[in-house]
């Protein structure tokens, strides 16, 4: 808080956090960036946030990539006050911010693929909490779920523990031209539903 600006346009990090997380809960990954140079930004997306967490919102993806697009439109006008560099930015995801990064990063998902995920693996941490409160997967909006969120000025994503991967359309993981950082935390096995392995593999 109240730390002097360093000299220069600095490259951005746009942070999107887990379900029933928020961006302070993130401090510990983002307090490292910011200490390295990084302009980090990030918001507490509603309905998906601590204190404020509607599965019926979890799906919508693009309610949440708007989220970024928006914080990225803030620093781009100059209102926050500091210089960052908008040709360096990069989208970072973690849990169900994952597919948030993703979207903004040009991957889209597929409705099909989620509702066959969820059917095969209902007891996954994506699919059972919204399952469990009621939510009906095949009522999901399509056009929205399966809609493009690219923004064009994301040049690069970090997925940590990603959720939502198995609902991709892999069509468009081939497409994806931009550098991309995928982590699993911890040495056991990775359930599926964060499982970032065979993301990494397509």
């Amino acid at each position: 808080r109240d730390a002097a600006e360093r000299e220069g346009a600095k490259p951005v990090v746009v942070v999107s956090h887990g379900s029933g997380g928020n961006a302070p809960r993130l401090g510990w990954l983002t307090t490292r960036l910011a200490n390295a140079g990084y302009i980090v930004i990030g918001t507490n997306h509603p309905g998906a946030t601590s204190m404020d967490s509607d599965p019926a919102q979890l799906t919508e993806v693009w309610t949440r990539a708007a989220d970024l697009n928006a914080l990225l439109d803030y620093l781009q006008s100059g209102s926050a006050g500091v210089a960052a560099d908008m040709n360096q930015v990069t989208a970072l995801g973690f849990s169900l911010g994952g597919p948030n990064a993703m979207g903004v990063a040009g991957l889209r998902f597929s409705k099909e693929a989620f509702v066959d995920y969820c059917s095969r693996l209902p007891d996954q941490a994506d699919c059972s909490w919204t399952t469990q409160a009621g939510v009906d997967h095949s009522q999901l909006d399509a056009a929205l779920y399966e809609k493009s969120n690219r923004d064009e000025r994301v040049g690069a994503i970090v997925l940590v523990d990603p959720a939502q991967t198995l609902a991709l359309d892999t069509s468009t993981i081939t497409d994806m031209s931009l550098p991309a950082l995928l982590v699993n935390l911890g040495d056991k096995d990775v359930p599926p539903a964060v499982n970032a392995r065979d993301l990494a593999n397509d």
